[in-house]
C-alpha cells in the first residue's frame, strides 16, 4: 500500500521558497523534529548556510499540517 504524500515548503532566511514533495515518514519526523530535520535533510543549493525561516507541510487536500513557525510574518 502507497503511503500518504505530502508537500513541503521552506522559506529559507535568504528569503528563497523551496516546495517539494515529501513522504508520511518524513512529515512524521518534521512533525517530531521540525527545523532541526529540515536542516538536517534539506539545504538550499548554493546556499547551504541558509536556515529556515518558517516550513508548513501540507497534505493531499492543500490542508496546512503545521502552525507556521517564523519571526517575521511572511508578506503575500
Amino acid at each position: 500500500m502507497k503511503g500518504k504524500r505530502y508537500k513541503l515548503g521552506i522559506l529559507w532566511d535568504v528569503g528563497i521558497l523551496t516546495e517539494i514533495t515529501i513522504s508520511e515518514a518524513e512529515e512524521e519526523m518534521i512533525e517530531r523534529h521540525g527545523s532541526e530535520y529540515i536542516l538536517l535533510k534539506y539545504y538550499l543549493k548554493g546556499n547551504e548556510e541558509a536556515k529556515p525561516e518558517s516550513f508548513q507541510v501540507w497534505d493531499e487536500n492543500d490542508e496546512p499540517l503545521f502552525p507556521v513557525e517564523s519571526k517575521e510574518a511572511v508578506p503575500a
